[in-house]
């Protein structure tokens, strides 16, 4: 799979021949999807390896010529062309050789503050059961689905929003009063973390050097 240039044409992806080819073939079990391996990360976490029908992501990686991004593509690469241009992912998860379709697939999130703003836009997934891809700017995946219904659909693209790239001041406290909860949650943050014991519960912000984790509105 991939997106190659042919004359003023744009041929984009052939999985097909994995897809179903028949109707009945489309009421095949949930299982029998055609599995896309990208970094690897959540069969090391399962202990174990894919199974049945799969393929590696790794040709759907790097920036195309549509400005979409490849499923493929690992976030720390993501990141690393993006701050050639002094931008960045406005939060992502913390392993950085997940890849954006594993990311997306497994509904994971990086640990954003109030400045936070969404990372992607508009996505390209290839439908399994009827064999067509589509552009969507809502994601088939949710926490509402299993995750076999999920694999009915392989991302194939993505459009990343870069934020600008902004130097941080890193501030940690415990949290021990109602205050203290509050200044957590409504802090003018790019990040946020917090750290729950049994004997204690630290917070830790990424803020704008001048606001401190203040609560007053961040210079625009």
């Amino acid at each position: 799979g991939g997106v190659r240039r042919k004359g003023e044409k744009e041929i984009v992806y052939s999985l097909e021949a994995s897809l179903p080819s028949s109707a009945d073939e489309e009421e095949r079990q949930e299982q029998d999807w055609l599995l896309p391996v990208g970094g690897g990360w959540s069969f090391f976490l399962r202990r174990r390896r894919a199974r049945g029908c799969f393929f590696t992501t790794h040709s759907l990686s790097g920036l195309l010529p549509n400005g979409r991004w490849g499923a493929g593509t690992r976030i720390r690469d993501v990141q690393s062309s993006l701050c050639r241009e002094g931008l960045s992912l406005p939060g992502h998860p913390s392993i950085s050789t997940s890849t954006l379709g594993g990311w997306l697939f497994s509904l994971s999130h990086g640990s954003g503050g109030t400045l936070w703003k969404p990372a992607f836009g508009k996505k390209v997934f290839l439908d399994q059961q009827t064999g067509k891809t589509f552009l969507a700017d809502k994601s088939p995946y949710s926490d509402l689905k299993s995750e076999e219904e999920q694999r009915r659909y392989i991302l194939l693209e993505v459009e990343v929003h870069p934020v600008r790239n902004e130097e941080c001041d890193r501030i940690a406290f415990d949290v021990e009063s109602e205050e203290d909860a509050r200044r957590y949650i409504q802090s003018h943050s790019f990040l946020r973390m917090i750290f729950v014991t049994a004997t204690c519960c630290v917070c830790f912000l990424w803020v704008r050097p001048a606001d401190d984790g203040g609560t007053s509105p961040p210079p625009p």
